[in-house]
């Protein structure tokens, strides 16, 4: 009986990190007919002087440009860059 409780809290355990980690790397678009895309990226930006936007979707070239030392997770309060809101109306 211990051991089907132990087994049941590890079953509970990986599950909730599993949720957890797509939960805070997936963001979520809702579209106006209801239906739920997921970027397959969370959003990033460059932390360079002068660069004001962020990114969320990987078919960006621009967002896929930015340099390792200057690449940053997050929105950095910055507004949605214009090629990533095309792809993600496009739903792509």
């Amino acid at each position: 009986m211990e051991m089907n409780a132990i087994k049941s809290l590890e079953q509970a355990r990986r599950q909730f990190s599993t949720q957890h980690k797509c939960e805070k790397h997936l963001q979520r678009l809702r579209w106006p007919d209801g239906v739920t895309i997921m970027t397959k990226k969370a959003a990033w930006h460059s932390s360079k002087l002068g660069i004001d936007v962020y990114h969320n979707n990987d078919k960006c070239t621009e967002g896929n440009n930015i340099e390792k030392r200057y690449w940053t997770a997050g929105t950095g309060g910055k507004r949605l860059c214009k090629n990533c809101k095309t792809y993600n109306d496009a739903g792509k």
